[in-house]
């Protein structure tokens, strides 16, 4: 019999059957590795407590903790054993007794660990797990937290789908930031999103060996909800109205220039305003980003993004590698923070047209990524080449593709930025002698 060890565990291979491997060590002690390529710690012992009784316990999963846990718990739970205290009692009381609250925790601890693996087998970013914690912090446990997880039911989970759904979650509140607000939305996406996270939370239950099925199994959650956008070009031209005379009126000049790098790139708010000059890539004509939602990821920067980015550093006194390109107006070395309520005055405009203000009703700066691909895909670029240019994670795109076409996801980044800058343009100037400005950020985006 092998030593259940780290290397043993790291090098033993699933078999097309369900094996156990036993330590030479400890008596009971044990690996069991299923075909699907899982491993879990196991301990079997009769029950002195319960006259000998034939009993078998998971201790946890390998990829959860070391081997080296696992034989210190599998040696406790002998000397319990030995002590007539059912250790298999100790497992069902601390079954009982713990809440989704508790569960929560723990989940959260593994995540923060890097325990808890995406579809991708990586860790959860940091971002996602501040918003996977604001769901169950404002969502999940408000309803269900001080109940037993062993006694929570699918009934349960479809009562909370439906409140969120509702929006008897959605509530408003000041938050520890100065000045700042915690808004709580509701709605179908919301609803779909925390019973997602809720399963997840079980998946690591049953993990856990807490409980045996999940009861988020069979729910059904609503419609997918992505948004389409109804005319992505009538929503550019709008939007470069609406910048033009928040320019003019004096709105913040982060504001204005964020969206308009979010609009020119495709980049994700956060990664918009987290930008910092190290990551801007000017000779190589890329922005190099050490995180995002898909990990370490490589964008294509359009000439008319690049020659944006140019004259934002122009206008920093020497600006640092960290240093953000959308720096906050106040504090030192934070990144700007005002875009949401910027966005807010830009698309209620008073001297937007109706119509103008109906297309704006589409506005977020994550619709700027739907209208960069739609931009995109009118040129006829392909699914695999927006996917480069969006940094999606499909086929390592973000890292390989962009590697070996560069020149290809360069000329299809700089087409789209350019039809996206003449829709930005076409109506904010009509019918007036065009500022110098736009006559030279017009011959620059035609570089």
């Amino acid at each position: 019999m092998p030593k259940i060890s780290k290397e043993f565990v790291d090098t033993v291979q699933p078999t097309e059957r369900d094996l156990v491997y036993w330590d030479d060590a400890i008596p009971g002690f044990g690996l069991r590795v299923k075909p699907a390529g899982s491993k879990s710690y196991l301990i079997q012992f009769r029950d002195k407590s319960k006259g000998g009784q034939s009993k078998r316990m998971t201790i946890g999963q390998a990829h959860r903790i070391t081997a080296t846990e696992a034989r210190s718990e599998a040696r406790r739970l002998h000397a319990k054993n030995e002590l007539r205290l059912s250790p298999s009692d100790e497992r069902e009381a601390h079954r009982k007794a713990m809440t989704l609250a508790d569960l929560t925790t723990e989940y959260f601890k593994a995540a923060t660990a890097g325990e808890i693996l995406t579809r991708r087998g990586q860790g959860k970013a940091a971002s996602t797990l501040a918003v996977d914690l604001g769901r169950a912090t404002h969502h999940i446990l408000p309803s269900l937290g001080n109940k037993p997880v062993r006694e929570i039911t699918r009934q349960d989970v479809d009562r909370l789908l439906r409140a969120v759904k509702s929006g008897a979650t959605r509530k408003q509140e000041a938050s520890t930031r100065a000045r700042g607000r915690i808004v709580v939305t509701g709605g179908a996406g919301t609803a779909k999103k925390a019973v997602t996270l809720l399963s997840a939370i079980m998946a690591f239950a049953i993990e856990r060996g807490l409980i045996d099925a999940n009861p988020t199994k069979g729910v059904r959650l609503p419609a997918d909800g992505k948004r389409t956008l109804s005319d992505p070009e009538g929503l550019l031209r709008a939007l470069g109205v609406a910048l033009r005379i928040a320019r003019e009126t004096g709105e913040n000049p982060n504001a204005v220039s964020a969206i308009e790098l979010a609009a020119l790139t495709g980049l994700r708010r956060q990664e918009v305003l987290g930008l910092t000059w190290r990551q801007v890539d000017f000779d190589r004509r890329a922005i190099r980003l050490p995180s995002s939602k898909t990990g370490a990821s490589i964008r294509p920067l359009a000439r008319a993004a690049a020659n944006l980015l140019e004259r934002l550093r122009s206008v920093q006194a020497n600006p640092r590698p960290e240093d953000f390109v959308f720096p906050a107006d106040r504090k030192e070395h934070s990144a700007y923070g005002g875009l949401p309520k910027a966005i807010e005055r830009i698309v209620s405009l008073p001297d937007l047209s109706e119509a103008q203000r109906d297309a704006l009703m589409e506005f977020s700066m994550h619709a700027l990524r739907h209208t960069f691909a739609s931009v995109a895909n009118l040129l006829g670029a392909t699914e695999v080449t927006i996917a480069g240019l969006l940094g999606h994670a499909q086929g390592s795109v973000t890292q390989g593709y962009i590697a070996r076409v560069d020149k290809h996801l360069l000329g299809v980044a700089d087409d789209t930025a350019r039809r996206i800058f003449s829709l930005l343009c076409a109506d904010a100037y009509r019918d007036e002698e065009p500022f110098s400005e736009v006559v030279q950020l017009r011959a620059d985006a035609g570089r």
